[in-house]
């Protein structure tokens, strides 16, 4: 963030925006953090530079609880998803019980991971992320010696 620090708030992107609003925040040290949207306007580096400032933040003790829309983001780095519908809750699980079930995603308006899509295609699976489909195809094409 040091380049933009000369730099006049409302010059900078809406991704800018958001992770200078992040790293501020995270420099008051919150036990909790609550986050809209976090990973709207970045691109995938960014997202995971984001995820790995929370990730951090969590694992020295806090907490963080966002709201997104991005099932991608959700299913690969979310330990607990909370789908609302009207302002209800509809489901409160793990990321692979919530995003496996077609009919509670198509009520809530929300698309399933890429991810989940390819491996039900390709091998009948249920992996939330591309690692996992990677991790999966080599174990199938060359057996249990890849780790």
């Amino acid at each position: 963030m040091a380049s933009l620090e000369d730099r006049f708030p409302l010059a900078l992107s809406q991704g800018q925006r958001v992770r200078v609003a992040i790293a501020s925040l995270l420099a008051c040290r919150p036990e909790v953090l609550l986050l809209d949207e976090p990973t709207t306007g970045q691109d995938l580096g960014h997202i995971d530079d984001i995820i790995a400032l929370l990730q951090e933040f969590t694992g020295q003790g806090g907490t963080v609880i966002f709201c997104t829309h991005d099932t991608e983001v959700a299913a690969r780095y979310a330990e607990r998803v909370v789908v609302m519908t009207a302002g209800a809750v509809v489901a409160d699980a793990p990321p692979r019980e919530v995003f496996s079930r077609e009919d509670l995603l198509l009520r809530a308006g929300l698309r399933a991971p890429a991810a989940l899509k390819v491996s039900q295609k390709l091998y009948g699976g249920c992996a939330l992320c591309v690692e996992e489909v990677v991790r999966h195809v080599q174990q199938a094409s060359l057996g249990s010696h890849v780790g």
